[in-house]
């Protein structure tokens, strides 16, 4: 009960983030931190942080990312976002 408990706070704590992030998207103001990133790492961690959860929803993981780095300039913590977003919609 309490795992159930915890996971719907996750997801709500999810929401409510992505929520912030879009109204933040949406200000004129709002500049996104370019720096140069390893994309390859970046879907690592991201995949290694949500293995738990594929395996959770039965789902059989093949990945294929190279070891080469490939650089991109690019916001990490809004890639991440996008990244970890459309991985959780897959489920």
């Amino acid at each position: 009960m309490i795992h159930i408990i915890y996971e719907k706070a996750r997801h709500t704590d999810e929401l409510v983030n992505q929520l912030f992030s879009y109204t933040k998207l949406e200000n004129s103001d709002y500049v996104l931190q370019k720096t140069k990133q390893d994309l390859c790492a970046i879907l690592r961690n991201i995949v290694a942080d949500q293995y738990t959860e594929f395996e959770s929803h039965s789902m059989e993981l093949i990945i294929d990312i190279p070891e080469t780095p490939i650089d991109i300039m690019v916001d990490k913590i809004e890639i991440r976002r996008a990244i970890q977003n459309l991985i959780v919609n897959t489920y």
